[in-house]
């Protein structure tokens, strides 16, 4: 996710970790060797991900018109 998202891994890891101490529930099983989502972390995870989706194709949408003239033409 930080290769991804082009920020350090403790930017992502206190993000997550702010967001866990928000809710009040680990979203995140951590071991030394691995992480996985708990069962509350799933269940976030599978309700925002529509909307993460449609975040996603919108700005994308968005993106494309970057490159296009605009206005009137003369």
């Amino acid at each position: 996710a930080s290769e991804r998202l082009d920020v350090t891994r403790s930017a992502v890891s206190q993000a997550i970790r702010r967001l866990e101490e928000r809710m009040g529930v680990a979203l995140i099983q951590r071991t030394t060797r691995s992480l996985h989502l708990t069962e509350a972390g799933e269940r976030l995870y599978q309700s925002v991900r529509p909307a993460l989706d449609d975040l996603g194709a919108a700005m994308e949408a968005v993106g494309e018109m970057r490159g296009r003239p605009s206005g009137m033409l003369r």
